[in-house]
């Protein structure tokens, strides 16, 4: 990562991968949650993986959808909804990783000032971990209801 001004360690303490970027889509930096995303064990393999870009994050068929919903975001950045600005949008994509194994993600995408600097801030979770943790009880640990649901009608259908 190059010298950002921004402190791994507070990047690191985000909840969820966490990615900065450039106008031109050039990752500026990334916490260590963002390359275990991508089942990768260095920063290094990340940007590898990704070409340090934001077009290589994200698989080919869904790039132009995405990129639309981000330049919508840009164009209306100051629309209003419930009275306060809307500065994010909202992604929901797969992904695949260094291992090959493809995970649907989700998260949002938007504009901040860093330093007098436009950049872009991704925020991603998998899909399926933020379901277990929704879906377990932090006490017991045993199943929430959705979760009880859903594999009791896959436990069925096998």
């Amino acid at each position: 990562m190059e010298s950002t001004n921004v402190s791994d360690e507070v990047l690191n303490l985000m909840p969820g991968a966490v990615a900065l970027f450039r106008a031109d889509e050039s990752i500026f930096c990334a916490n260590e949650a963002m390359q275990d995303l991508y089942d990768c064990q260095s920063q290094r393999e990340f940007f590898e993986l990704t070409g340090a870009s934001f077009r290589g994050m994200v698989l080919p068929e869904h790039y132009e959808s995405i990129a639309m919903m981000v330049e919508k975001a840009m164009q209306h950045g100051s629309a209003l909804q419930g009275g306060l600005p809307v500065s994010y949008s909202y992604l929901s994509f797969c992904i695949c990783t260094k291992t090959g194994r493809f995970r649907s993600v989700e998260g949002s995408i938007r504009r901040v000032c860093h330093r007098g600097v436009w950049l872009w801030s991704l925020l991603l979770v998998d899909v399926y971990a933020r379901f277990l943790a929704v879906e377990r009880d932090a006490l017991t640990n045993l199943m929430g209801r959705h979760l009880f649901f859903f594999q009791g009608v896959g436990a069925r259908g096998s």
